[in-house]
């Protein structure tokens, strides 16, 4: 009986509430509601930080170091282009490249002689050739890897990133493109395409692991302009193939149309640009590429630019109903819509960069970002830069022309 009183008495204790025993799920309470305040705290900051950098504007810029490429009235005028490339850019002219990084140091020069040099970029890899001519030079961020001499002459050349360039040769009745090693090294590696048959490739694409290719090709069958776009596989799969390696074709799309460009974007999708539009490709089933999205204008297309995450068109608007002469559309390399905007301003170039869209003009840049907010207008008093090249510092950005390097970063 003394036991049951006893266990009753502990009973009923331990239902009475005391200070002690309030205080651990007050506690624990306490904590929870701090850990959901600081984890709201961080999710506004970090969309505070969001919303900040998409809409901020920049109309002013502070010049980092300016360079001198040659004296003037030297041969500053001689030099043609300047492309994207690694830390910095790669410039090129008739007369040699070179490899110039981000804080303008050349890491790399090369000497030859072109008569038109046509340059292409893929990773770490680079390939300059002279179109209409014979000569392939092939580089990455430690200088020429490897050169070569075609036996025929070529119209286009491209790399993949690891260093492989495929070419399409010139012959009398046919065309052939043809493939080299990082070295300039051929490979055994060649398909003919005859002219009167298959039609004159107007434009190639290799993708990255250099496995796939994308050609356009052009003909005239009954006075109509002919398109055929043919996927090509040099990997296993294209081994059960034919002997030209041929995975897929499209021509419906196409008909009475010229595609004068087509793109690789990654080792899925790719793209094939045409007067009227755009057709969006994915090879996800590498024996059977297909259309994923086609992209229809009746208003004309002045520019266009890729990579390997976006694609951009400019068309005139002429409806009354726009706000503006020009429209910038933006998509994913899949096809589908990012964004979009419309301007009056002239330019002369356009290039995408990382997330940033670059139009360079007379004295001026303008930088949108590829959801289609503005992010800079910049005045470059009278430096009248031919490329704007990002670098891999936000905000910062290395202009070329004529015989000038300007490095600027945006207030």
């Amino acid at each position: 009986m003394t036991y049951n009183r006893e266990s009753k008495k502990n009973k009923l204790k331990s239902q009475v509430i005391t200070p002690e025993n309030e205080d651990k799920p007050h506690k624990r309470h306490i904590s929870a509601k701090i850990v959901i305040a600081v984890a709201a705290c961080i999710a506004a900051i970090a969309l505070f930080a969001y919303l900040l950098y998409n809409r901020k504007f920049s109309t002013f810029y502070d010049v980092i170091w300016e360079e001198e490429l040659f004296d003037e009235g030297s041969k500053a005028d001689a030099f043609r282009e300047y492309i994207p490339y690694a830390d910095g850019m790669i410039r090129y002219s008739k007369d040699g490249a070179s490899y110039i990084d981000s804080d303008g140091k050349t890491i790399w020069e090369k000497s030859f002689q072109m008569n038109s040099p046509a340059a292409d970029v893929n990773g770490e890899y680079a390939v300059i050739a002279d179109e209409g001519g014979s000569s392939i030079y092939i580089f990455n961020e430690t200088g020429n890897t490897g050169t070569t001499t075609t036996l025929l002459p070529l119209t286009k050349a491209v790399v993949s990133q690891y260093g492989v360039v495929f070419a399409i040769l010139k012959d009398k009745n046919a065309e052939w493109i043809s493939a080299f090693k990082p070295d300039g090294g051929a490979i055994d590696l060649s398909v003919k395409s005859i002219i009167s048959g298959d039609g004159y490739p107007v434009d190639i694409s290799v993708s990255p692991d250099g496995s796939q290719l994308i050609t356009s090709y052009v003909s005239i069958e009954n006075g109509v302009v002919s398109n055929k776009v043919i996927f090509r596989n040099f990997g296993e799969i294209g081994k059960n193939t034919d002997a030209r390696r041929i995975v897929g074709g499209f021509s419906d799309e196409f008909q009475g149309k010229l595609v004068s460009r087509v793109h690789f974007s990654d080792e899925v999708y790719s793209q094939a640009f045409y007067g009227g539009g755009i057709v969006f490709f994915s090879n996800k089933v590498l024996t059977s590429p297909k259309v994923v999205n086609s992209v229809g204008y009746s208003e004309e297309m002045l520019s266009i630019a890729y990579s390997d995450k976006y694609v951009a068109v400019v068309l005139r608007q002429e409806s009354e109903e726009a706000k503006a002469p020009y429209r910038l559309e933006i998509f994913r390399t899949d096809g589908k819509l990012q964004g979009t905007a419309e301007f009056d301003f002239q330019f002369e170039n356009m290039a995408i960069q990382g997330d940033e869209i670059i139009f360079t003009g007379k004295n001026d840049v303008h930088i949108y970002r590829c959801n289609g907010s503005i992010k800079a207008e910049l005045e470059m008093d009278g430096d009248d830069p031919d490329t704007v090249i990002k670098t891999k510092i936000p905000g910062e950005y290395i202009a070329a022309g004529g015989n000038k390097l300007i490095k600027f970063k945006l207030r």
